[in-house]
């Protein structure tokens, strides 16, 4: 593999764990917030879609 393909990987890769670090942070204390104990504000947030996009589509679908 090229040194460009490999930078490229390691920078998506690298974008894509500070996203989802973002993401849940911001899911668990969302889920503080509205009076969920810490236990279920761990657990929430993993268990939401990996793809949002699929729950946008069945939802305009719907």
């Amino acid at each position: 593999m090229r040194r460009i393909q490999r930078t490229t990987i390691a920078g998506v890769g690298l974008l894509a764990g500070i996203a989802a670090a973002v993401s849940f942070r911001h899911m668990h204390e969302l889920c503080l917030r509205h009076s969920e104990d810490r236990l279920a504000a761990l657990l929430v947030p993993s268990g939401t879609p990996r793809n949002p996009a699929a729950t946008t589509r069945s939802s305009v679908i719907f």
